[in-house]
């Protein structure tokens, strides 16, 4: 998986105002159900609001956040310092390819992706195709069954829905905002 680009990274650091926190805060709770003590993963940690997030609404026992950039993953890091005094020991925050996790198969509740799904080709083509299924494979991997797929995403929404649904993924909020932002849940079976 590419690093991100500057302006890639600018775009990360102007996702976490307080209108964006209130909405996503409002749709995570209207939406997903966790069961107590989930252990939660987050490929493209960014500047670290989301996983504060998720820490603060539903309280893992094990919460990891990952990034491919190093500077997002400090970032991350200084966020979780910045809000809470430190980075909990619950938490792991850690640089990691998403193409190629090294977390045991069925390891999370729930794995949240926000604006990061569509860097996982990195390519063109052909190529990129197999890059973004690998991707995807690497979440299916490692969510327990009844695990969720939650993420926000601008492209590649049909190649996401069909892959999901051939490995009987069930959608259990799937909302447009302007006909081309993305938010979504889905349930692995079992």
């Amino acid at each position: 998986m590419p690093e991100m680009s500057a302006t890639a990274r600018w775009f990360v650091g102007r996702t976490n105002g307080p209108l964006y926190r209130r909405f996503v805060r409002r749709w995570l709770l209207q939406s997903l159900k966790l069961p107590a003590g989930p252990a939660i993963l987050e490929i493209g940690s960014g500047s670290g609001d989301l996983g504060l997030l998720v820490h603060e609404l539903f309280r893992p026992s094990r919460l990891v956040e990952t990034d491919h950039d190093p500077a997002q993953v400090t970032a991350t890091r200084a966020s979780f310092v910045r809000a809470l005094g430190r980075v909990p020991p619950e938490v792991a925050v850690e640089q990691a390819d998403a193409l190629s996790l090294s977390y045991p198969d069925r390891s999370f509740d729930a794995a949240f992706a926000f604006l990061v799904l569509h860097h996982l080709g990195g390519h063109f083509g052909r190529k990129a195709h197999e890059s973004f299924e690998r991707g995807l494979s690497e979440l299916d991997r490692l969510l327990k069954p009844g695990g969720q797929l939650v993420y926000l995403e601008l492209v590649q929404l049909g190649t996401i829905r069909r892959f999901l649904q051939a490995r009987g993924y069930v959608a259990v909020a799937r909302h447009r905002t302007l006909g081309l932002l993305e938010r979504a849940i889905w349930r692995k079976p079992g």
